[in-house]
């Protein structure tokens, strides 16, 4: 054999001369086409985030209204019901407000409205919470 002969590499398969250099090319394609997804993906990421945060803030507003009604209707008088350390330490920025709306002239129910409302200014990029239950108690438990 010639010691002077260039080696050539051919393809198992296809018999044609292999491609030399080729894989650093498609690595560095791979990687531009991988960076061009994450730029579309990150923001649309960063958004589902933000709605799953402001679907669990919906959902415990939602629990807190419940467990406020609970405690109305157990007897507790509107103006010592507050809001829950468990709910201020996560939602320290929410407010609650308790009414009892005046009933219509020639409402003569046995019933009292009591409007629970907690409420949450827009912030951090999300919108505005306001999450409202009406209670209905018996005028004499007041």
């Amino acid at each position: 054999m010639n010691s002077n002969a260039v080696h050539t590499y051919q393809s198992r398969t296809t018999g044609l001369p292999a491609r030399q250099g080729s894989l650093m090319v498609e690595m560095v394609v791979c990687t531009v086409l991988l960076s061009a997804v994450m730029l579309v993906l990150a923001p649309a990421l960063a958004a589902v985030g933000h709605q799953r945060k402001a679907t669990r803030l919906d959902s415990f507003t939602l629990v807190e209204l419940s467990n406020i009604a609970e405690r109305l209707n157990a007897g507790s008088k509107p103006e010592d019901i507050e809001l829950s350390d468990w709910f201020v330490q996560r939602y320290s920025d929410t407010q609650l407000t308790i009414e009892s709306p005046t009933a219509a002239d020639g409402d003569d129910s046995a019933l009292q409205p009591i409007r629970i409302t907690i409420s949450r200014a827009p912030a951090d990029g999300y919108p505005e919470l306001q999450r409202s239950l009406v209670v209905w108690k018996p005028e004499d438990a007041e």
